[in-house]
């Protein structure tokens, strides 16, 4: 078992560190509307960790490289969600559908783990990511 505390305290830090990582991949395609995807981070880096981090811990075998990519995933798509309020606030009265604009940084976020070749790197960073958390918590 792991103390969920002490995997708060750990998904918050890694969350801000993943936050800054996703600054540096995605401040040239969101400008401006990065920031509130950045500044929660910590909070979606304690959310997927309490998440996904004890189905990691328990898994074997490949189903422990399953967590990683669902949490690499899971924290893309909750990124993605400041960032299109963000988008809102950004481009209100432009005239261009809510639902088209709160779209595009989801499906921008998701094209660029997968199609980029940003998988590559990112799910054994997210693999690292569950090493370190079992290896403090546990």
């Amino acid at each position: 078992m792991y103390d969920r505390a002490h995997l708060t305290i750990l998904g918050l830090c890694a969350g801000a560190g993943w936050g800054a990582l996703a600054y540096l991949l995605g401040a040239a395609a969101f400008g401006p509307a990065v920031w509130p995807g950045v500044l929660t981070s910590p909070l979606i880096g304690a959310l997927v960790a309490r998440l996904t981090h004890p189905g990691f811990s328990r898994a074997a075998g490949l189903g422990r490289a399953f967590w990683p990519l669902a949490s690499l995933y899971g924290g893309g798509i909750l990124f993605s969600m400041p960032v299109a309020i963000g988008e809102l606030v950004r481009r209100v009265g432009s005239g261009a559908s809510p639902v088209a604009i709160a779209t595009e940084p989801l499906l921008a976020v998701l094209w660029g783990i997968t199609f980029t070749g940003l998988i590559l790197i990112l799910w054994p960073l997210a693999y690292l990511t569950h090493w370190v958390f079992e290896w403090r918590v546990h």
